[in-house]
């Protein structure tokens, strides 16, 4: 019976570090992004990136487009 018990108390606390690294990863992750042009070789251009800000994308995507 203790056996069950330190079973189950050990896979609790495994699911519990598991859940809890997960939500710290899906905060610290940087957030996707997504830009559209229409006047780049007469087509429509869509980029997509990952940046850890909109400003910092917006950066990105214009030396990108020049």
């Amino acid at each position: 019976m203790k056996a069950r018990t330190g079973l189950a108390l050990a896979l609790a606390a495994a699911l519990l570090l598991a859940a809890g690294i997960s939500v710290w990863r899906s905060a610290t992750a940087p957030k996707s992004y997504t830009v559209t042009w229409w006047d780049v070789f007469d087509t429509v251009t869509v980029l997509t990136g990952y940046a850890d800000s909109e400003a910092q994308w917006q950066a990105q995507a214009d030396a990108v487009h020049e």
